[in-house]
């Protein structure tokens, strides 16, 4: 009987239990008489057995996996189960039989690489013996040239495929592009310049997955799983990435109430500096020393937000020392007078100005002018050295802090006078 044979006899038998299942494990004879040149076997009996028993227990464990979710009684679980072994017993015994043969011709010398290979390309049985290199270049050769093969059968329609999923996400990108300009021009999208701005960010990445999902349905293609297993992913990385996501629900939030926009200055989460840009997690502020910060939202709305542009006029503050021994009303009407004249002072509200503290040394009179956002630190920073030459062209002392020493002698003490004459005696 020739190996074929064999196995096809092997194959199409039937048993209804584990135990009588029977797989004829002997070598080829064919073999046995091997002539001097290396046997040339054909063996599309045994490939077809491994691969239907291959199937018959990927099939026996799909209806395992479904009889156990629907709650199916014991006996059909255990006759699916009974089954399931039997193919896998004929797997094994295939693999078996086409061991010993393949031992057998490296007993009478000749090359087994290839008959290896095409066992574990038959049966899908890995043993140590793929860790031989000729047996494992050989498989991934052969793994190459039949995904060559496939390409090549089925590149034409891929490429249509591809073509036309790219054509979805280019008609898509346009179409969302067209809306939003409309929006904008028309006026019905009124929004924050910082809202304005990440909408555009998102805008294709947006329309890049509508167009991606749109074009695999009109492939026929069902979406439906594709957006299952996205909500399950999404659901992973957002119990991986719980800081993230605080930022991202931070940002809306921000984005909703709109506490401050785009080249305002603000100081919040630590930094003070102007907003540039604000994504999904974090801000892009840049300090007035030119360093670009980016602060997470989370951070941001979980505490104070100072926005220092919000209103259209300031109030700069400052203070003013002069000497007790200086007329105080007259201190005050030379700043008024001062204020009057400075271009950058709005006349209402009137700035006030009064006497803040006396201190030890010196009267402190507070300055209060009020300015426009933008003339506010010019006039902060100009304004101290206004008042210092006007000061001194009107003589009015600006006094330094000075500390007085009485010095008491005791009673009976020597006291040495700095003339060189005879000390004294008190």
């Amino acid at each position: 009987m020739s190996c074929e044979k064999n196995f096809n006899s092997n194959s199409s038998r039937q048993s209804s239990s584990v135990v009588s299942a029977k797989v004829d494990t002997r070598p080829c004879p064919a073999l046995v008489t091997s002539a001097a040149q290396p046997p040339n076997l054909s063996w599309t009996a045994p490939a077809k057995a491994s691969t239907s028993a291959r199937l018959s227990t990927e099939k026996a464990r799909d209806k395992i996996r479904s009889a156990e979710k629907a709650h199916a009684s014991e006996s059909e679980i255990g006759s699916e189960r009974v089954r399931l072994q039997y193919a896998q017993r004929r797997i094994d015994g295939v693999a078996r039989s086409l061991d010993e043969t393949v031992d057998l011709l490296d007993k009478r010398g000749y090359d087994s690489a290839p008959y290896r290979q095409f066992i574990i390309k038959s049966t899908g049985e890995i043993t140590e013996r793929i860790l031989n290199p000729r047996i494992l270049f050989g498989l991934i050769w052969d793994f190459i040239k039949d995904a060559w093969q496939t390409i090549k059968d089925n590149a034409p329609a891929v490429l249509i495929k591809v073509l036309i999923v790219l054509g979805f996400v280019v008609l898509f990108r346009v179409l969302f592009r067209l809306v939003w300009w409309t929006l904008r021009l028309s006026g019905a999208a009124k929004m924050s310049r910082l809202m304005r701005d990440m909408v555009d960010r998102l805008m294709k990445s947006v329309a890049t997955i509508c167009g991606f999902i749109g074009g695999l349905w009109f492939l026929g293609v069902d979406p439906t799983t594709l957006l299952a297993g996205l909500g399950v992913a999404g659901i992973i990385v957002g119990l991986a990435l719980q800081d993230s996501l605080s930022n991202l629900a931070a940002g809306f939030f921000i984005l909703s109430t709109r506490p401050y926009d785009v080249d305002d200055t603000v100081r919040a989460g630590g930094v003070l500096g102007t907003v540039k840009a604000m994504g999904l997690a974090n801000t892009t502020v840049v300090t007035f020393d030119h360093r670009r910060l980016l602060v997470p939202n989370r951070k941001i709305w979980g505490e104070v937000i100072e926005n220092r542009s919000a209103e259209t006029i300031r109030r700069v503050e400052i203070e003013v020392r002069i000497a007790y021994s200086e007329d105080i009303d007259r201190a005050i009407t030379i700043l008024h007078d001062l204020l009057s004249k400075n271009e950058r002072v709005l006349e209402k509200p009137e700035p006030p100005i009064f006497v803040s503290e006396l201190d030890d040394s010196w009267v402190k009179i507070a300055v209060r002018p009020w300015v426009r956002n933008a003339d506010w630190w010019p006039l902060l920073t100009e304004l101290p050295r206004l008042v210092r030459i006007r000061f001194a062209e009107e003589g009015i002392e600006i006094p330094f802090p000075q500390t007085e020493i009485t010095m008491r002698n005791k009673p009976g003490s020597v006291t040495t006078p700095s003339d060189g004459s005879a000390p004294a005696v008190d």
